[in-house]
């Protein structure tokens, strides 16, 4: 799993931003593209983690840093 810095903002990544194997033809397992593992079961932080993260939006992009 990636770890991120403490006091680090980064990308949040959403559930539409994943790719799926091409053996995945239901579209049930999305990949992180990030970090290359199930979404579910990844890191990175995603948009609807209030308890774990702050967010910001940039430019249109949103970012999260640990509380």
């Amino acid at each position: 799993m990636k770890k991120y810095k403490e006091n680090c903002w980064v990308k949040v990544v959403f559930a539409n931003d994943c790719i799926y194997e091409e053996w995945d033809d239901d579209r049930e397992m999305p990949i992180c593209y990030k970090c290359k593992i199930e979404y579910a079961n990844c890191s990175c932080p995603g948009p609807t983690q209030d308890d774990l993260y702050e967010y910001k939006g940039i430019d249109g992009v949103l970012y999260a840093k640990k509380k």
